[in-house]
């Protein structure tokens, strides 16, 4: 309209138009303010809510199941790269995950869940959230965003140890080992290496090696006489060895060179090493004849002898088996098994913290144990077990047996700790622990025998998934 023809019209109708025209151009004016004002206001904001409206990802995933009651605790990692959602501790064996409730938390919300379980085929469903899923086998989740176009794929899988946790595994390790059965054989840590001694009709040899234990070389031995009972030398933490022959005492620095301990009392037999304490110092512990008596003894790094109590009749003078544990700060040693001064079998336990006195620590109403020569004693798993030696009609028994409290009580092991098919009953073999596993070396199938040249390695499978 121009002002000619705005100039023609009444008075009342101008007024009219003049109102409009000026109401107009105001909300022109805002609006031109806004839209100026927009990029300021809306920044980063835009980006962020436009963003979440294509945002399909998984923040949390929780299971949930009445009768397991570890499930809804158990964290889970969601990989947002790779579209993993799995446990990294797994599940205890044989935990049953066929229908469980899985709850699922979204960034942004979401338009809507695709299913498949694997452990049901190849079927997708529409899932509403709230139907229990099976976990058996993996379950895929496909989430859409408020977009309807944007996804996100998931691969959820729940992990379960696949073995029993508390079954020991064995295998044959290692063999041959030196290359040739010895009428003896003894194996010891000592200085960082492992030392075995072997005994043929030649006479002495040894053979050191390091963990774990799979390459054994010769090594120099000399001095060592040829009566030597193997099976009772020892090591101090200082390092130095020490053995008895007729009596007598040898010690070696090295394990290679062996002299006679000067000033030493007659040696009925070693029974160990006790290590260091904060009630006393490393002792080599034995028993030793005095006018006539047996008697117990120990001696220190220094070399100085101390005489304990008298042996009792019942105590093991050869043939027996030995452990070390430590309890509350202080060291202790077992003896277990072999034949006492009248040559009786024994079926006990022995314990000592000093050397000097030694307590029965095997009671007949608390233990299963029979009387055997030769045993195996061990300390593995925070408990001692006890295998193999020879009873009095000379068998093997090839039963486990288990203490929780350090030699006083014994149980047999029914099932999971066994050894398989192929495993030769034995005793008389030397056992040594490293990173979870349990090592037996050598051993005889009789007492006249000789040493099986060979290595058994046994493991409870829960110390190696905690290695």
């Amino acid at each position: 309209m121009n002002i000619k023809m705005f100039l023609y019209l009444s008075p009342d109708i101008q007024t009219y138009i003049y109102q409009r025209m000026k109401k107009n151009l105001a909300m022109l004016a805002l609006m031109s303010f806004v839209v100026m004002l927009m990029p300021s206001c809306l920044g980063s904001g835009d980006e962020t809510d436009v963003s979440a409206y294509k945002d399909a990802q998984i923040a949390s995933f929780v299971l949930s199941h009445d009768s397991i009651a570890s499930l809804g605790s158990l964290k889970f990692t969601i990989d947002q790269i790779n579209g993993y959602i799995f446990n990294m501790d797994s599940l205890p064996y044989g935990t049953q995950i066929e229908k469980v409730i899985c709850t699922v938390t979204y960034r942004s919300g979401t338009n809507g869940v695709q299913v498949t379980q694997e452990a049901l085929g190849d079927s997708t469903i529409v899932w509403n959230g709230s139907d229990s899923l099976d976990f058996s086998r993996p379950v895929k989740f496909v989430t859409y965003a408020y977009d309807g176009m944007s996804k996100k794929t998931y691969t959820a899988k729940v992990n379960i140890h696949q073995v029993q946790p508390d079954t020991m595994v064995w295998e044959r390790y290692l063999a041959p080992v030196a290359g040739f059965a010895s009428q003896e054989m003894k194996v010891l840590e000592s200085s960082g290496q492992l030392v075995m001694y072997t005994k043929t009709s030649e006479g002495l040899r040894r053979f050191i090696s390091t963990w774990p234990a799979n390459t054994w070389n010769p090594a120099e031995l000399q001095g060592l006489p040829a009566a030597t009972a193997l099976d009772q030398i020892c090591v101090l933490q200082s390092g130095t060895s020490y053995a008895v022959a007729n009596n007598s005492l040898y010690s070696s620095s090295d394990g290679a060179s062996w002299s006679q301990t000067a000033e030493a009392p007659a040696v009925k037999a070693i029974l160990g090493a006790l290590k260091a304490d904060r009630n006393k110092p490393s002792l080599l512990t034995a028993v030793i004849e005095s006018e006539g008596q047996n008697y117990f003894a120990a001696m220190d790094e220094s070399g100085e002898w101390t005489q304990g109590e008298a042996v009792p009749d019942n105590f093991p003078l050869k043939g027996f088996a030995t452990a070390q544990y430590e309890q509350m700060g202080f060291e202790y040693l077992l003896a277990g098994g072999g034949r006492d001064l009248q040559n009786r079998l024994v079926g006990a336990v022995w314990g000592t913290s000093n050397g000097m006195q030694w307590s029965q620590l095997t009671r007949k109403n608390f233990s299963s144990l029979i009387e055997r020569e030769s045993p195996i004693i061990v300390r593995y798993d925070n408990m001692l077990y006890l295998t193999g030696g020879f009873g009095a009609d000379g068998t093997v028994d090839k039963t486990i047996y288990q203490s929780p409290d350090n030699g006083i009580s014994w149980t047999s092991r029914d099932s999971l700790i066994l050894f398989p098919d192929e495993y030769i009953l034995r005793g008389n073999a030397s056992a040594a622990t490293y990173a979870g596993h349990l090592y037996l070396f050598g051993g005889k199938t009789g007492i006249g025998s000789l040493h099986l040249d060979e290595i058994w390695r046994g493991h409870i499978n829960r110390l190696l998934f905690e290695n």
